[in-house]
This record gives structure tokens, C-alpha cells and sequence, in this order.
């Protein structure tokens, strides 16, 4: 994208919007530009797009980036004021269909001018072991990992000790503030320590792309689907209970049958809510 000329029309736009007083065009342009940049910042990662169809807010998406962040790279990527700042504007701006005031209007463009400063790495490029070690400058690392020596091993709490003190230096950097090399060396570190630990001194390799490194975590949708049939087995379970006693007890099918049409049925309306709403989305 090409930030000058679409700074140059937010600008022509700003004045038209002044000279008239009506903010309700320049309201609407500034969610879009902030929910499409927060989703190219998450595609980047790795992380599914926000899902528009749940009504999944900004702010809600803002905080599944940070926790899988947080849980792989003690990271907070987004500012718990800038979350706290979308939350009360796109409330309101949903609750006023767009028409809100200028100085509302302002607030979500300075957040979208600090986002657009983060330059986000693209974790889908590839990954080997030369962009390993001049990324972390962790030459002792790589070269011992490399070694093809029987009794290579001795070195691995050598080696994982040094990892562990290069993480902590680079996650200290992150908490200072966002810095795309620092994040990169990360990511970089990560995906070299798991890859390690999995493989041993002597077979490490780094391949794949980035994003293989960290781990998603569920997001609410999936664990609302899971929820939802669960609630489907539980009611096929005590339907199937049912069935097995009017079997054994032919003389209670009438008082029976009630109950078979109360499981089955919630159940069968559960799986079929879940194979609508969770599973066809996520094919």
C-alpha cells in the first residue's frame, strides 16, 4: 500500500469533512483502515483473519494477537490503553451506526498511525540455518548444534542455557518497545529451540516458515463449537440410555418414548448448530 497517497486523500478528506461538519464519512474510513490493518498485522503472524461473522470486535482480535504473543514470547504486541481505546470507540461508533464526534474520529486515527509503526515481519517467509545464526548472533549455538560428533549431547544444557539467556535479553528489548529485528531474532530463537529439543545437537535443522514456531491458541469461536457438541453427545448419550431401557422394559415404551424425543431431538438441533455455524465456516 502506498501511505502517501492515501495520507494525501485522509487529508483532503479531513478538510472536506471540517468545512461541512459531518465526520460520519471520515469515522467510517478510519474502522476500516484500523480493522484492515489489524488484520494484515495478524495474517503476518500467522493468526486467522477477525472473524467478521461472529462479530468478533477489534478489540477482541487485538487480544487474541497479544495472548498468543504473550504465551509463546512473553510479547505484548498492542497496548493495553490502545485495546482499551478501541473498545470504548467501536462501541460507540456500533452503537451510533458512525455518526460520532470529531474527537473520537481523532483518537482512532492516532491509534492507527501508531500500528502502522509497528512493521510487523511476515512470518510465512522461510526459515534456515544461516538466517538462524545471523539473526541471533548466536554463533556458539549454531556451531556446536551443528557438530556431527558422537558424543555431542554433553553440550545440550550448554546450549539451552545459552538460548535461555538470549531469550531473556530479547524479551526484555520487547518490553522496552516493539522492534521488528529484535522480534524476528525471537521467532528465530523459538523455532531453533524447538527444533533442537526435538532433534537433538547433532540433527538439528531449521526449515519451514516462521509462523511453524508458535502456538495457536483456540479461539473463542472454537471453543464455543466444542461446547456446543459437546452438549450434542451428552444428549445422544442419555438418549441412547433411554432407548437401551425401553428395550429391557418393552412395558415403559410408552412413558419412555417422551424422553427419547426430548434427547435425541436437542441433540440432533445441537450437532446439526454446530455443523452450520463452526464446521462449514472453518472448511
Amino acid at each position: 500500500m502506498n501511505y502517501k497517497v492515501l495520507d494525501l486523500k485522509l487529508k483532503n478528506l479531513i478538510q472536506l469533512c471540517k468545512e461541512t461538519g459531518n465526520y460520519k464519512k471520515l469515522s467510517v474510513v478510519s474502522f476500516i483502515l484500523t480493522s484492515n490493518l489489524l488484520n494484515e498485522i495478524g495474517l503476518k503472524l500467522g493468526v486467522r483473519p477477525r472473524n467478521i461473522k461472529s462479530n468478533e470486535k477489534n478489540y477482541e482480535y487485538m487480544k487474541l494477537i497479544n495472548k498468543i504473543l504473550a504465551d509463546n514470547l512473553k510479547l505484548t504486541l498492542f497496548h493495553e490503553g490502545d485495546i482499551e481505546s478501541i473498545r470504548e470507540i467501536e462501541n460507540l461508533f456500533l452503537k451510533e451506526k458512525g455518526d460520532m464526534p470529531f474527537h473520537y474520529v481523532k483518537r482512532i486515527f492516532s491509534i492507527y498511525y501508531e500500528l502502522r509503526k509497528l512493521e510487523v515481519p511476515n512470518l510465512y517467509e522461510s526459515v534456515n540455518d544461516d538466517d538462524f545464526s545471523t539473526t541471533t548472533n548466536l554463533k556458539f549455538v549454531s556451531s556446536h548444534s551443528s557438530k556431527n560428533t558422537g558424543n555431542s549431547d554433553r553440550f545440550k544444557p550448554l546450549i539451552l542455557h545459552k538460548i535461555r539467556e538470549k531469550e531473556l535479553i530479547l524479551q526484555k528489548e520487547l518490553k522496552n518497545g516493539f522492534n521488528k529485528d529484535t522480534f524476528e531474532s525471537a521467532i528465530y530463537l523459538k523455532k531453533f529451540k524447538d527444533s533442537f529439543k526435538n532433534r537433538g545437537t547433532n540433527k538439528v535443522k531449521l526449515q519451514g516458515q516462521l509462523k511453524d514456531s508458535i502456538s495457536y491458541q483456540r479461539s473463542l469461536d472454537d471453543i464455543i463449537g466444542y461446547g456446543i457438541i459437546g452438549i450434542s453427545i451428552l444428549f445422544f448419550m442419555l438418549g441412547l440410555i433411554v432407548v437401551v431401557e425401553t428395550i429391557l422394559y418393552p412395558n415403559l415404551t410408552m412413558a419412555l418414548s417422551l424422553l427419547i424425543l426430548m434427547f435425541f431431538g436437542p441433540g440432533i438441533l445441537s450437532f446439526l448448530s454446530y455443523w452450520y455455524y463452526f464446521k462449514k465456516e472453518g472448511n
